[in-house]
């Protein structure tokens, strides 16, 4: 799904994104001169419609770094088209992010089990046995689709519960 300003607002909005895309797990905002592609990952899922006098805009936010938060602001849209796409946008980020939650959630008993193994482990933990481990964590988290960094980003008050042997709860995404 795409969604452009028309003419007349892409000629007032000079340089401003003006375009919007949804593309396969990646929203594309562009104008004349720039485009951004900001994968799932980046975006956090939240967008804003921004209601203006003579056309409406989207707000896409990123999720939280440093105590930042990026966004992009596409501007020249028509309010209603805004809507239906910032509703079509939301939907097929969750469908995306529940599959992630699911994908991950597959493999963290196994991962739990294991870490628990290291830790009743009477002697020493050899170095062969951890790095095997942390090999088939990192192949599984690249056959998600998902980095390191990613699933703690989602996932770390889910995990800090389980570690510390808390119920989780049953609906996580």
């Amino acid at each position: 799904m795409q969604l452009a300003a028309s003419k007349t607002a892409q000629f007032l909005t000079q340089n401003e994104f003006n375009h919007v895309e949804l593309d396969d797990n990646v929203l594309v905002v562009s104008s004349h001169t720039l485009e951004e592609r900001i994968p799932f990952h980046v975006w956090n899922g939240k967008v804003a419609v921004k209601r203006g006098l003579l056309w409406s805009g989207l707000q896409f936010f990123a999720h939280e770094s440093e105590g930042r938060q990026q966004s992009w602001l596409v501007q020249g849209l028509s309010l209603a088209s805004c809507r239906k796409f910032a509703k079509h946008a939301v939907q097929a980020y969750q469908v995306w992010h529940e599959k992630q939650c699911r994908d991950l959630f597959s493999v963290l008993p196994q991962w739990e089990q294991s870490i628990s193994g290291f830790v009743r482990q009477p002697s020493f933990v050899s170095h062969s046995s951890l790095n095997s481990w942390l090999t088939g964590a990192y192949d599984e988290l690249v056959n998600m689709d998902m980095t390191l960094e990613e699933a703690r980003q989602r996932f770390l008050s889910v995990w800090s519960l389980s570690f510390l042997g808390l119920k989780t709860p049953t609906k996580l995404c």
